[in-house]
């Protein structure tokens, strides 16, 4: 069985940020949110250079990067739809 999780880099300032942490739980769409100034070697572990990026691992191996909340949620509902 292959175990997905989503990570959602943040931070703060981030208006978009803010936006996708209210609306991903509303559809029902489970991630984990990572603040880009509180885990700073994590965002740089997965080359985060913007704000909002979500990260898509399988069976712990990185397997997508989505950046910016348009992109991050049409994937979403890719992912929802599949």
């Amino acid at each position: 069985m292959n175990e997905t999780k989503y990570l959602l880099f943040g931070s703060p300032t981030c208006m978009p940020c803010k936006n996708l942490k209210g609306i991903l739980p509303v559809m029902n769409f489970e991630f984990e949110y990572k603040d880009v100034f509180e885990n700073p070697e994590l965002a740089a572990e997965h080359m985060v250079m913007s704000t909002p990026t979500m990260v898509k691992f399988v069976n712990g191996q990185k397997v997508a990067t989505k950046v910016g909340q348009g992109e991050i949620m049409k994937f979403v509902d890719e992912e929802q739809n599949k």
